[in-house]
């Protein structure tokens, strides 16, 4: 699961970084992610 979270992580610390701006499309994403880990930790 944590492996999953990885592009999530890497995303973030880019934002805090290299002031990376994020676009409504990306927000989607990053959502959807966390979204699966949840549905698939909830088992």
């Amino acid at each position: 699961m944590l492996s999953s979270l990885e592009p999530v992580v890497a995303t973030l610390t880019s934002f805090l970084f290299l002031h990376t701006v994020f676009m409504p499309m990306d927000l989607a994403g990053f959502a959807a992610v966390l979204l699966g880990c949840i549905l698939l930790s909830a088992r």
